[in-house]
């Protein structure tokens, strides 16, 4: 599969705007911006496509879904919810009551994941 576009404009556009002011492809002006500015920009962008997914996806899972999940299905987007909004988890159940030792332990089997991953995670057992 070849990559998308944006994936193969970044090197050149990285050469261009890190050449020598003499170098024939350099154009006068502002500069470029850097590929990891491009790639920051992107990775914000994305995260934030994902934030609104993951949204949409926990409104249906609360006000819309009419079926029942099985019991592993719904441990499992507990557990990738707390993930996603509450970040890592303790590595012991809190104490007071706050959570029960089995959604501790749903959002504990998160631990290895990225807020983000999470999310699209979440975002896949819901489609």
């Amino acid at each position: 599969a070849r990559p998308p576009f944006s994936a193969l404009a970044l090197p050149a556009l990285a050469a261009v705007a890190s050449a020598p002011r003499g170098f024939p492809g350099r154009r006068r002006g502002p500069a470029m911006p850097s590929t990891h500015e491009l790639v920051d920009a992107a990775d914000d962008w994305e995260t934030g496509e994902t934030q609104k997914e993951f949204a949409d996806a926990v409104e249906h899972v609360g006000t819309r879904l009419r079926v029942s999940l099985e019991d592993s299905v719904q441990r499992r987007l507990f557990g990738l919810h707390a993930r996603a909004t509450r970040g890592v988890p303790p590595a012991q159940a809190p104490a007071g009551g706050e959570l029960h030792e089995e959604q501790w332990q749903a959002w504990y089997e998160t631990r290895g994941l990225s807020a983000r991953e999470a999310m699209g995670e979440y975002i896949d057992l819901v489609a």
